[in-house]
């Protein structure tokens, strides 16, 4: 499962399930299976289970390997990636050590991969194959960089400050920019600077 919880099957109707999970082979002596899901502590075991029914040989040894929190490797393009309103969806390999897990052993999910800050991609096992494999990482979506220019005014002296005005380049298709821009104080005739205020 997703936190490392061990559940075993056997396809022979009525056999007794024994196992172990400090790497040596199970025998009838080996730890009962007893129906009930059992949790996995450490971040890297071996499970080896086999199924015995009298009158029957055993089972050839199942063996599978939990990972939790394997290495992780993401591919990113170039410059990394920026804000378009888009989800980013990294390519995703794993390792147990310097050995390579099959895409097949698990399962990839993303989260807060649109708007820019730290996007979470979490591993999760998929069921049956060799690995019970779960973890996560993290990878980040930089701000885009936008350009607001603001528009020249003039006023008479004495008249109400006109409407700031502004374009901005490089702002994402549907998005829009909230809040006003603001001028220096003072009401001398003069030039006073625009600022951004609070847009």
């Amino acid at each position: 499962s997703e936190t490392g919880e061990v559940t075993i099957e056997s396809a022979t109707e009525g056999a007794s399930i024994y196992y172990t999970t400090d790497g040596s082979t199970p025998t009838s002596s080996s730890t009962p299976y007893n129906d009930t899901p059992f949790d996995l502590t450490s971040s890297i075991t071996t499970i080896k289970a086999i199924a015995v029914k009298e009158w029957m040989d055993d089972s050839d040894v199942a063996i599978v390997t939990h990972v939790a929190n394997p290495n992780i490797t993401l591919t990113i393009p170039d410059g990394g990636y920026i804000y378009d309103k888009t989800e980013k969806i990294p390519e995703v390999s794993l390792k147990n050590g310097d050995t390579p897990i099959s895409s097949g052993e698990y399962e990839v999910s993303y989260s807060n991969n649109i708007n820019a800050g730290t996007a979470t991609v979490t591993i999760s096992d998929a069921e049956g194959g060799d690995y019970i494999v779960h973890g996560s990482t993290t990878f980040s979506i930089a701000p885009k960089p936008l350009t607001v220019t603001a528009d020249a005014k003039t006023k008479g002296y004495g008249d109400s400050d006109p409407e700031f005005t502004y374009t901005a380049t490089e702002l994402v298709e549907g998005d829009v920019l909230e809040g006003t821009l603001r001028r220096a104080e003072g009401e001398h005739v003069g030039v006073y600077a625009i600022s951004q205020g609070t847009l």
